[in-house]
């Protein structure tokens, strides 16, 4: 059971690939959108069932629209672009108070290709040190 906080938060996580490209490069490149399988088309897909599957919607209220399609109903289109929209510019201001901590996990990921979760918190530690000091 998932509430609409979690919902949220899920879609935070899928769209922040895209925020930690649009802040250092001033725009996001075709590797956070994309097609089927991709974070923004996951990031979607849960958007819209928040709208039209679990009861959380604002276009349709409390209604069940399954199977159906987005397009074809008054509203559901925009609620999920400005679900969307919203949870992206949440998301942009967390990275952007966090930039130089981004930066440092960037670089280390374009020298590595690959870090674990402890290589990551590693990193951000020593980042944090460093701005402390």
């Amino acid at each position: 059971m998932l509430s609409l906080s979690k919902l949220e938060t899920e879609i935070s996580v899928l769209l922040a690939g895209r925020g930690s490209e649009k802040l250092p490069l001033d725009e996001p490149t075709t590797g956070a959108g994309g097609g089927q399988g991709s974070d923004l088309e996951r990031a979607t897909t849960l958007a819209k069932a928040i709208e039209m599957l679990y009861g959380f919607g604002t276009a349709p209220g409390l209604t069940y629209l399954g199977g159906a399609d987005l397009l074809w109903h008054p509203g559901i289109l925009e609620a999920v672009k400005e679900r969307l929209a919203r949870i992206d510019g949440s998301v942009t201001e967390l990275l952007a108070a966090h930039l130089e901590e981004l930066r440092a996990v960037a670089t280390a990921l374009a020298a590595k290709e690959y870090l674990t979760g402890a290589e990551v918190a590693e990193i951000i530690r020593g980042s944090n040190a460093r701005m402390a000091s």
